[in-house]
């Protein structure tokens, strides 16, 4: 909208506000009314201890596959091998350009995973 000014913008901003509101309300309405008349809600096929197991191998292959994590894993291997602490990795990481799969800098916890998961790739676990 090229002839939009300040307060049209800010009205309709205003406006989308308020319907998402609207929306949240008739679903949490929706779902309290079919709880109230007895509906199970969910999937139980998901809650099994199989379909868990076979979510958390779905994630971990896919981890293994992000090429951004590959490139993380490269230097992180290499700067553990010079004797780096996950920290001062992590730092270097962020400094590099690095992001996790989320978008995020990583940080010691986010480090000592892939290097974990690449030392779990070379013995075969």
């Amino acid at each position: 909208m090229p002839e939009a000014n300040s307060l049209t913008i800010g009205i309709m901003a205003v406006l989308a506000q308020e319907e998402r509101l609207l929306i949240s309300k008739r679903t949490i309405d929706a779902l309290q009314e079919l709880k109230s008349k007895g509906v199970k809600l969910g999937n139980p096929k998901n809650l099994t201890p199989e379909a868990r197991k076979m979510g958390s191998e779905a994630m971990r292959l896919k981890a293994l596959q992000n090429e951004n994590n590959r490139k993380a894993t490269a230097l992180i291997v290499s700067l553990r091998n010079a004797g780096n602490s996950y920290n001062k990795i992590a730092d270097e990481l962020n400094k590099s350009g690095f992001k996790t799969s989320r978008g995020c800098e990583f940080n010691s916890s986010q480090v000592l995973v892939l290097y974990d998961r690449f030392l779990e790739t070379q013995i075969g676990v």
